[in-house]
This record gives C-alpha cells, sequence and structure tokens, in this order.
C-alpha cells in the first residue's frame, strides 16, 4: 500500500482547524465502532484560569485529554490497517481513515496503550508513525485501550461546562446511529424539570436508557406523548395505564380512547452532580 504524506494531508484537509469537541467526538466514535462498553473521558485543565469576564462562565485552559475503553482494542489486524487513509478496505467498514488525523492536528504528542487479554500494545502515534514503532509486551490483563493527547498546539481558554455538554451531545447522536443501524446501544437523555425530583432526577441529571428492555409497572421511562418526550413514571393497573409524576404538584397523565403512548426507553441509571 502506498503511503500517503500525512503532514501535507493534515494541513490539507483540516484548513479549518481542530477542537477539542472534534477529538473527542472522533475518539467516542472509535470506542462505540470497538465494541466499547465503558468508556471514559478525562479532560485535564490547567490550575490557572484564563482571562475572566464579568457575568461570564469561568474559563481553564485545557491542557490534556485521554479517552479510555474497553472494546476490541489494538488487535494485530486492527493494527494492520490502522495506517490506511482512504482506502478501499476503509470504505467498506464506513469510513475513510481520516478522523483520527485530527489527534496529529490537535496534540504535539499521542499515546496509545492498549492491553488485550495476553498481550500490552503501546505506540506514539505521529505522522511519521510506522507498524515498527509499535511495543508488544506479553502480559495478561483486562482488555482496556487509551489514547492520551498531551501537549496540546492551541491553549484554548475552555468553557468547561459547555464543551462538557457539547460532549453529551455527540455522544447521543453517535449511540443513536448505531441503534438505526440495528445495534445494540444504550442512550443518554439530559432531564429537564421537576417533575421526578421524588426519585432523584433533578433538573440537568443525565439519565441512562436502555431501549431494548421491555418497560413493566413501577419502571422510569421516557415516553413519547402526543409527539413530545417526558420522563416519567409507569403504571400499569387494571388494564389501564398511567405515567405517574413523582412530584405532587404534577398530575398523573392518563390515557384516553385514540390517544397514543410510546416508550422510548427505559431509565436504567441517573447520573448528576451532587453540588
Amino acid at each position: 500500500m502506498a503511503r500517503i504524506n500525512l503532514k501535507k494531508f493534515i494541513a490539507e484537509h483540516y484548513k479549518g482547524g481542530v477542537t477539542a469537541r472534534d477529538v473527542i467526538r472522533e475518539a467516542l466514535t472509535n470506542a462505540i465502532h470497538a465494541g466499547g462498553k465503558y468508556i471514559s473521558v478525562d479532560l485535564h485543565f490547567s490550575e490557572r484560569n484564563g482571562d475572566l469576564f464579568q457575568g461570564t462562565e469561568e474559563r481553564r485552559v485545557l491542557e490534556r485529554i485521554a479517552i479510555t475503553d474497553d472494546g476490541e482494542g489494538f488487535t494485530s489486524e486492527n493494527l494492520q490497517y490502522f495506517d490506511e487513509v482512504c482506502t478501499s478496505h476503509k470504505d467498506n467498514i464506513g469510513g475513510k481513515g481520516v478522523g483520527r488525523l485530527a489527534f496529529l492536528k490537535y496534540a504535539n504528542r499521542v499515546e496509545v496503550r492498549s492491553q488485550l487479554q495476553s498481550q500490552l500494545v503501546e505506540f506514539i502515534y505521529s505522522p511519521d508513525y510506522k507498524p515498527e514503532d509499535v511495543n508488544k509486551t506479553e502480559v495478561n490483563g483486562l482488555p482496556s485501550t487509551s489514547i492520551v493527547l498531551k501537549d496540546l498546539k492551541d491553549k484554548i481558554n475552555t468553557q468547561v461546562a459547555k464543551l462538557v455538554n457539547s460532549i453529551c451531545d455527540d455522544l447521543r447522536l453517535i449511540l443513536f446511529l448505531k441503534y438505526q443501524q440495528g445495534q445494540e446501544a444504550t442512550f443518554f437523555v439530559q432531564a429537564s424539570g421537576d417533575s421526578m425530583i421524588g426519585a432523584g432526577i433533578q433538573e440537568g441529571a443525565l439519565l441512562v436508557v436502555d431501549r431494548a428492555l421491555e418497560a413493566r409497572h413501577g419502571d422510569i421511562v421516557i415516553a413519547v406523548v402526543d409527539g413530545e418526550l417526558t420522563v416519567k413514571r409507569l403504571e400499569k393497573r387494571r388494564g389501564k395505564i398511567r405515567l405517574i409524576a413523582e412530584n405532587p404538584t404534577y398530575d398523573p397523565i392518563e390515557f384516553k380512547e385514540g390517544q397514543e403512548l410510546g416508550i422510548w426507553g427505559v431509565v436504567t441509571s441517573i447520573i448528576q452532580k451532587l453540588k
């Protein structure tokens, strides 16, 4: 396979620049495509603050990004095709291989570490990457692959909350598209309002939703009522179905003849800030 000039390709392909959101979205896509069930995104900010303006959110300088998942990792086959860009093989698996180049555009150092069942794979990813640069050590361990971006090229003041919210938005979209392809997926939905505070669901809480589960009496569900999504507890009694709020100021939603109810998914976990 003929190699391309990655430095020139990156400069041409990313003329508009690369953001932290672009990099993290690419890493999340790869982790989900690799079958990762547990994925973490660690954002390391400097202790010093950037310029602050009265009435605006605190900004901090992003120093390092680390993405870890428990997917299949850098197996021999994956390593064989890792270096490909815009080949027929990449087309067949639904990509071009250019997304990961965002890592090189955004950071001066990209460290890859992949623990397979009986082998540890490590290498530094750079425009001059060659398969011979990969270091393999025979050691047993639990599956875990991490990509760490260090020495970021642009020391940009970042609005932390907005960046995290953007990442959540991207993750929901990626998981939705994967689900549309017929793959099992868990979705994340951000709650709004106070109708479920009795169940511990506060404004802004992140709900983990499983669309593969069958909704049963007593489950907290994401329901579609007259075209609108709502979070409520499902009640099934004597052949009747109601959606119950966990706040006494809200009346139950009862379904009349001809009114349609759709269960979008079952809430399995709640993630929210404690402070």
